[in-house]
């Protein structure tokens, strides 16, 4: 990820990796498929910073910031790997929800035209959804904040 090399970041793939994201209920499955995703995510990737790492047997949590279109989105993914190291299983958990909504806004419909026109065109009404989510986030600030 750090060298935004697609190709060696697949490489390290299972060839049955599946990747659950919060932006869909569908998970991504098959080195193919989950490579996409990755590809198009490190072609609109303006900066990334690995925080933290624990691992317990074959499981890892690897908690990192990542910046999409000036936007911070802070990031916990729990992986798992297979008996030969390769990763097999990626369950990604992003805050806020703001900015997991640009992830979708930006990623979603590049990933969608690379199945059809059409498809990328429809993916494009998710491009409202950060500012919409960001004027929920600061009226929720406000509504929850203690009065002084």
């Amino acid at each position: 990820m750090l060298a935004r090399d697609a190709e060696a970041l697949i490489a390290t793939f299972a060839p049955d990796i599946e990747l659950r994201s919060p932006v869909t209920a569908r998970p991504f499955r098959g080195r193919e498929e989950v490579g996409e995703l990755m590809t198009e995510l490190l072609a609109v990737l303006e900066d990334i910073e690995y925080r933290e790492v624990a691992v317990n047997g074959d499981a890892h949590l690897v908690r990192f910031r990542m910046r999409l279109e000036g936007r911070n989105v802070d990031v916990v993914d729990l992986m798992r790997f297979d008996d030969e190291g390769r990763l097999r299983e990626v369950v990604v958990h992003a805050r806020p929800l703001a900015s997991v909504a640009v992830f979708a806004a930006v990623v979603g419909p590049r990933l969608a035209r690379r199945r059809g026109r059409w498809r990328g065109v429809a993916a494009q009404a998710a491009r409202p959804l950060p500012a919409v989510l960001r004027a929920f986030d600061a009226a929720g600030a406000r509504l929850t904040a203690r009065r002084r």
